[in-house]
């Protein structure tokens, strides 16, 4: 796709446009250009998008058909050299995964994320993770072993489902008979009892 301002897709106070199967790459200026009042509603459906330009705070929903979307609903802007479709992107949508590169804060924004085709992996105890890790601060719409399984996320790093892992250190304090602290015995047996409070 180019226009004839030299950017691949230029997009002015638009809403509600879906473009599916958008292929920008190596155009003069930007793939794609966003300017003027806030575009919302555009969705942008396996597209691979490289250089972009996104001034007006646009509601934008990208769309891999096979594995899932990330809808931004406050909107967002910014500009960089690879926005969507490529291993290297800024905007990644996998199996069972989303990842936005965190350092481009125009994007680093709240958004609904939907993973397709998860429904139930095996995992005992199902969990948003982010990095690896339990996400403490994620909210989701719908069972984590749902088909289709939606939650919210308030900035961005990698996201997945996967098991439950333990982020809260435990809290263990000494109880009679054991010594405290910081003691020591000399004895052949010594009995202990520990509690933990973060259950």
């Amino acid at each position: 796709v180019q226009s004839l301002d030299g950017n691949g897709l230029t997009i002015g106070s638009s809403y509600n446009n879906n473009f599916t199967g958008l292929t920008s790459l190596g155009n003069a200026f930007v793939d794609v250009y966003f300017y003027g009042a806030p575009n919302t509603a555009n969705h942008f459906i396996d597209s691979r998008i490289a250089g972009y330009q996104l001034d007006s705070f646009s509601n934008i929903t990208f769309i891999n058909s096979s594995y899932g979307e990330i809808k931004f609903y406050n909107g967002i802007n910014g500009i960089g050299s690879d926005l969507v479709g490529g291993s290297s992107s800024d905007i990644r949508i996998g199996n069972n995964s989303v990842y936005v590169n965190s350092a481009q804060t125009g994007i680093n924004k709240t958004a609904n994320v939907t993973l397709y085709n998860i429904g139930n992996r095996g995992y005992t105890r199902p969990s948003i993770l982010r990095d690896g890790a339990t996400c403490s601060n994620c909210y989701n719409f719908t069972s984590l072993n749902a088909t289709n399984v939606t939650f919210n996320i308030t900035s961005w790093s990698n996201y997945s489902i996967g098991n439950y892992t333990d982020i809260i250190s435990p809290k263990i304090s000494f109880v009679s008979p054991t010594p405290p602290n910081g003691s020591s015995s000399d004895a052949s047996t010594i009995g202990w009892m520990a509690g933990r409070e973060d259950w």
